[in-house]
């Protein structure tokens, strides 16, 4: 039965490459149903390894439900439309051979080698399944499990695998180990697919060994009262897309050929939108204040941070009614706080730029009286109505804010917004900025967020965790899963934000060399003070704004600070590699912090590692977690040789190694042939140093690097005005080639970069001054 059934399929498939789209199948063919009405299944092309596949109601006349998810792009026609079958029907569809099934609905892909990589299957109650492999499941967004009540969810493993459980796709706000639930129904199998529901939104169950269940949630009647910050725990659409946004029965969705994660990562960049390249300060250490005291105290604090040498870029300020006294009245507000400026705000925020660093005040939303919706852009299109929600009325008050000098922006709150609005509201800080300064790149951090969210040039942290190292653990396996299926740009306060009695110094300095190989370095949470670098040291705790601060027994430890500072000179060290990963995230859709499957897919061990990352594609980073730590477990991905960033020792991957450290000490492994670009430590990232950019080549491999310069400021860089340099390092020639990587990159930053070559562990250096041109330089 099964060779005459082959033989079949075969001839169909002759058939149906040669037939127009649409496909019916003739006498005896059964119309194809979506919610009880008839409907057509299309079938087409989304990059070169994906393919979009929507069911949808003939009624429904649109192509695909709007939605503010995706990018604003073409997409071919279908390949294939299906609206009636009886049995079989085959057809090539990019670099897909898809087949259809009746009875029920049912659609293969496989690869152009015959292998399956997805079977969905579309049931009559409208849920839909699809294969699992056994490999575990990455990505669906940021945060993990609400802990069952009284569960002590100190003890329970850390969720990196999402199989195992039915995720309700809730968005949340929580604390314990997680932070807050932004969830994303992108489903990332490291067997080598992935897959991204657009429409509808539901749940999805894990619990089963080779099926995974996507149920669509109930439509939401269009009367459905509006959620709003008193409401916002009855879940009346708190994070959901709104009524009526895709009609009953429609199904949307991508699936991914995932085999070549970098290449999967591109597609779906182009799906929801590349990255907007942040500007260079968004790379240097971020203080955040709570409790303020007066303008003199916000100076005092950066001429601390100056006096003591540790580099510095932002200042962040809470608002008031968040802590009793921040940098406005009481929030919402934009009027500043005249008890704690005591002369013109502007004056103060211009000392503060003297000081070279930027200023990022906190934010929180109206509520639904003032703010019924969001919608718009900025400027608004011909068509758009002005009213109370559209997103550049809304805007408007910054503007004056943004005169005083404010240059950033940490939209809190908000949870109640749906889904839509909260897309709108990083387009609004986004846009809206640029409107304000139109040659200059907005920053925002916001805790909501969804995949889309980073072409508005939105950062997402994991909001209000616990301070705890079972957070610390967590936070690991968040930003990997965060940065898979959300945004390239993640981070979580460091330190922990409620403090508890773990919250200690030895804790805050493990979270600090965490934060330092974060895309957002940011130290922030309640007393505050023990969130500055060297506030461990004091016997003051400061403003407690807790009711289990940390221990006055933690105080009077001169340890940290050294530590806190180690890592802050490291981070601006890094500036060069860091700015380049993050415009390759923009430019690729790679994330900077990279789950080791992203490079290392047939590694079956790799995979499931959820508490170590790449940082890029040469540095593999294992944070502590644990208190009074001696030793680390480190996993060596297979296939390649790495150095102990401290030590220089070369160990063989496909191995777990057993690192000693002490407090300074967070593993670090460089990969054999990695070349990276190491700079000179700066106070700000802005700052003008004199001694050259050193490489440093781990040379018993061959490798090459491809270091990205600009202004990092405007958006000249979308005109074309960047430098890229490619190197590449030949290890039995012992030959490192320097050329440009743009056949014509447009004027550079500097005529001349000055460079210092180091082979490691070889111990051999020389200088290079490079000023474009192709260029070998040779090494005994």
């Amino acid at each position: 039965m099964h060779g005459s059934r082959d033989l079949t399929r075969a001839a169909i498939a002759v058939v149906v490459a040669l037939s127009v789209v649409v496909i019916a199948m003739g006498v005896g063919s059964e119309p194809l149903r979506a919610a009880g009405e008839a409907a057509q299944l299309d079938v087409r092309t989304a990059g070169e390894r994906g393919l979009r596949l929507t069911l949808k109601p003939l009624s429904y006349q649109a192509d695909f439900p709007d939605s503010p998810v995706l990018a604003d792009r073409a997409y071919p026609p279908p390949a294939l439309r299906v609206r009636s079958l009886a049995g079989f029907v085959m057809k090539e569809v990019g670099a897909f051979r898809v087949e259809v099934e009746s009875d029920p609905l049912t659609v293969r892909v496989k690869r152009s080698t015959g292998e399956v990589l997805q079977a969905l299957v579309f049931a009559e109650d409208g849920t839909l399944s699809f294969r699992l492999d056994g490999a575990p499941i990455l990505g669906m967004g940021e945060g993990g499990p609400r802990p069952e009540r009284g569960e002590d969810w100190r003890g329970l493993p850390v969720e990196f695998d999402r199989r195992g459980r039915v995720h309700a796709m809730r968005p949340r706000w929580q604390s314990d180990a997680y932070g807050s639930r932004n969830p994303v129904p992108l489903l990332v199998g490291t067997g080598g697919w992935a897959l991204f529901v657009s429409a509808p939104w539901g749940s999805v169950d894990l619990t089963g060994d080779d099926r995974g269940i996507y149920t669509p949630a109930p439509l939401a009647p269009p009367d459905r009262a509006p959620q709003h910050r008193g409401n916002q725990h009855d879940h009346l659409g708190k994070g959901l897309p709104p009524p009526g946004y895709a009609p009953r029965g429609m199904v949307d969705l991508f699936v991914f050929d995932a085999r070549e994660p970098a290449g999967f990562m591109r597609d779906l960049a182009a799906v929801v939108g590349s990255a907007a390249m942040p500007p260079r300060w968004a790379w240097g250490y971020m203080q955040s204040h709570r409790t303020l005291e007066d303008d003199a105290q916000m100076l005092e604090i950066v001429d601390t941070f100056r006096r003591k040498r540790i580099p510095i870029d932002a200042v962040i300020y809470l608002g008031t009614g968040f802590t009793p006294r921040g940098w406005n009245t009481e929030q919402p507000s934009f009027t500043f706080n005249s008890e704690v400026f005591t002369r013109e705000p502007s004056a103060a925020i211009a000392d503060l730029h003297e000081r070279h660093v930027k200023v990022v005040l906190h934010m929180v939303p109206y509520d639904r009286d003032r703010l019924p919706t969001l919608h718009g852009t900025i400027p608004p299109a011909p068509e758009e109505t002005i009213d109370e929600s559209h997103i550049a009325a809304y805007w408007d008050p910054h503007t004056a804010l943004m005169e005083a000098g404010v240059d950033a922006w940490w939209p809190d709150e908000g949870d109640w917004f749906n889904l839509f609005e909260r897309l709108k509201r990083h387009q609004m800080y986004y846009q809206g900025s640029l409107a304000a300064r139109p040659n200059t790149r907005p920053w925002s951090l916001h805790r909501n967020g969804h995949l889309g969210v980073a072409r508005w040039g939105g950062w997402v942290w994991s909001g209000d965790t616990d301070s705890t190292w079972k957070s610390l653990e967590a936070q690991i396996a968040v930003g990997i899963n965060h940065s898979l299926s959300l945004s390239p740009f993640w981070g979580s306060d460091i330190g922990g934000f409620f403090p508890t009695e773990e919250l200690t110094g030895e804790l805050y300095a493990r979270w600090f060399q965490f934060g330092a190989f974060c895309p957002s370095f940011r130290s922030h949470g309640r007393t505050w003070w023990t969130r500055l670098p060297w506030g461990w040291g004091q016997s003051d705790r400061g403003p407690l704004e807790s009711r289990t601060p940390p221990m006055q027994s933690a105080m009077n430890n001169p340890a940290i600070e050294p530590v806190a500072k180690q890592y802050a000179e490291l981070r601006y060290q890094m500036l060069s590699y860091n700015y380049t990963i993050a415009e390759e995230a923009c430019r690729t859709g790679m994330p900077m912090m990279r789950a080791l499957w992203l490079h290392y897919p047939d590694d079956a061990k790799a995979r499931g590692i959820g508490s170590q990352y790449l940082w890029g594609r040469d540095l593999l980073i294992a944070p502590v977690f644990e208190p009074n730590a001696r030793s680390r477990d480190v996993y060596l991905p297979a296939g390649d040789w790495w150095y102990d960033w401290w030590t220089g020792e070369r160990i063989a991957g496909g191995q777990t190694v057993d690192r000693p450290v002490d407090l300074t000490i967070m593993p670090i492994y460089a990969r054999a042939g990695a070349i990276i670009p190491w700079d000179p430590v700066r106070q700000y990232t802005g700052q003008d140093v004199k001694k050259p950019l050193t490489l440093k080549i781990y040379s018993c491999a061959d490798g090459e690097f491809t270091l990205y310069e600009d202004d990092g400021i405007s958006l000249d860089d979308l005109q074309g005005r960047i430098r890229r340099t490619h190197f590449a390092w030949d290890r039995q020639s012992r030959a490192l080639t320097i050329q440009p990587a743009l056949q014509d990159p447009g004027p550079a930053p500097s005529e001349e970069l000055a460079l210092t070559v180091d082979l490691v562990p070889d111990g051999i250096s020389t200088n290079v001054a490079y000023r474009g041109e192709h260029r070998i330089v040779w090494f005994p």
